[in-house]
């Protein structure tokens, strides 16, 4: 478990010290920090889930496998079936936000950098993304909040489209993020089942396919 101490009524774990290598450009330390904490709870709960079982698991538990307090635990997520989509909200901010920060250019090579940027990171940085994605798909309660944490994203990235792309009307931003959300939603499941090797290889492939309307804004 890990130690934690009190920072503005709120515990601040060793990790949240450590900047990782899937930190978002531009972020300032206490969106980093927000972030690590999400990742303590996201690890402390795929662990209980995968020894003792989703239904066994609760929050209590989690929790103190965290090193939070419970009250901490509920700044964070709802329940223990929000555990996982906090974690994986992660992934959808970061694309959106490198999408926004990529070097000037069309906005398919903004898209290929983004993604270049958050895929090829260190492997071992998708351990738990893999955890996470095979414990949604194979509990109804995660794979709910799975799917909606897929909407999420659809809603930031259409911000973003939005903005770099003034052309497209309000649903074709919508249309085109959830298509691109949708690309990268098959890409991990398949990486995360062993369809595929290589999640960075698997998630350019199904992008590919949305090359032809990218290449045109």
């Amino acid at each position: 478990m890990t130690a934690g101490v009190l920072v503005d009524d709120e515990e601040v774990t060793m990790s949240d010290m450590v900047t990782s290598s899937s930190d978002i450009p531009g972020d300032t330390l206490l969106e980093r920090r927000k972030r690590a904490t999400q990742r303590d709870i996201a690890t402390a709960a795929i662990e209980l889930f995968e020894e003792i079982g989703y239904d066994a698991t609760t929050v209590e538990l989690i929790a103190q496998r965290a090193g939070i307090s419970n009250r901490t635990f509920y700044r964070y997520c709802s329940g223990k079936d929000d555990v996982l989509s906090s974690n994986l909200q992660i992934s959808a901010a970061g694309m959106a936000s490198a999408v926004r920060n990529a070097s000037s250019g069309s906005l398919a090579e903004r898209v290929a950098q983004a993604f270049s940027f958050w895929a090829d990171i260190d492997p071992s940085k998708h351990v738990n993304l893999r955890r996470s994605v095979l414990l949604a798909l194979a509990v109804p309660d995660l794979r709910v909040r799975w799917l909606a944490s897929g909407r999420d994203g659809q809603a930031l990235l259409t911000s973003v489209l939005e903005d770099l792309a003034p052309g497209l009307s309000a649903i074709q931003a919508s249309a085109l993020a959830g298509a691109i959300v949708s690309a990268l939603t098959v890409a991990t499941e398949s990486w995360a089942l062993g369809q595929v090797a290589d999640l960075g290889t698997a998630s350019r492939e199904a992008l590919s396919v949305l090359d032809p309307v990218l290449s045109r804004l």
